[in-house]
């Protein structure tokens, strides 16, 4: 009878079940080109006007007819005076979201856990929570800085700040240059791109926590106040008179579209808030 002999795969064809594919390298898992992409939006933003650079001074066209426009004839508010600064935004649509970040991306994993906490999960995390949030902000501030030199529309106190002599506008380059930048707003945009995403991540990471008894009304409730800063950010800038209701409208909703873009981008499914941040 023929001796039955062993059917051994080769060495060479014997594949783990565990390595189906290449690990990762370590561009990939801190996102090395999204971060270089994201500073240099950041970057280029604030510079994007000087690429659609128009002389305003001294001539504004014919301004007699514009004497009698009230959309354009509203009280000027001094930058010290207005209800949100600019270092005020910056903290409030930046600063605020990261410090929140940082605390949920420090928080226990919701239940079930898989490990004891450690710190390079946690950082990664936080990485990932982070670079969604600038990429936002970079993405909402580009955009909106683009329109802006494209519309040209005029702000609400244009007149005042025109401050028209013999027929022409007697204001400085740079004023009369700020008076055309009304659509959209940029509070409007940056506000709801930083504080529009801290929402989303809120949502998130409150939907995992198991309270039976204090309900889920609380939940949606903190996940919505920073949305609801946002808008009071953007009733401030009618209220100060620096954007019409459009205005506000657009860079709102500018703002929520690049924030819940990133979001998605970041985290297909939503941000698994455990011990391997990149399960996605």
């Amino acid at each position: 009878n023929p001796i039955a002999i062993p059917n051994k795969q080769p060495a060479r064809l014997r594949v783990d079940k565990h390595a189906s594919g290449a690990a990762p390298s370590l561009a990939e898992v801190w996102s090395v080109g999204d971060w270089v992409v994201t500073l240099a939006l950041g970057l280029l933003a604030p510079h994007v006007g000087a690429l659609t650079w128009r002389s305003f001074a001294p001539h504004e066209g014919a301004l007699a007819p514009m004497l009698l426009d009230a959309s354009i004839g509203a009280p000027h508010v001094p930058p010290r005076e207005v209800h949100v600064p600019g270092w005020l935004l910056h903290r409030l649509c930046l600063g605020a979201p990261l410090a929140v970040l940082a605390v949920l991306a420090l928080l226990p994993p919701p239940p079930p856990a898989r490990a004891a906490p450690c710190a390079r999960p946690r950082l990664l995390l936080f990485s990932q929570l982070a670079l969604g949030l600038l990429s936002s902000l970079a993405v909402a501030q580009f955009c909106t800085r683009l329109l802006k030199s494209c519309v040209d529309r005029l702000r609400p106190d244009f007149l005042e700040r025109c401050a028209p002599r013999d027929g022409v506008c007697s204001a400085e380059q740079s004023e009369l240059r700020d008076a055309h930048d009304s659509f959209p707003s940029e509070h409007a945009a940056l506000a709801f791109a930083g504080l529009g995403y801290l929402s989303l991540c809120l949502g998130s990471r409150l939907a995992r926590v198991h309270t039976p008894c204090a309900g889920e009304l609380w939940k949606h409730a903190v996940a919505l106040a920073p949305a609801l800063v946002a808008i009071g950010i953007g009733i401030s800038r009618l209220i100060d008179n620096k954007h019409h209701g459009s205005d506000v409208l657009v860079g709102a909703l500018l703002g929520q579209a690049a924030a819940l873009a990133l979001y998605r981008l970041r985290f297909p499914t939503g941000p698994a808030w455990t011990m391997d941040p990149l399960r996605k």
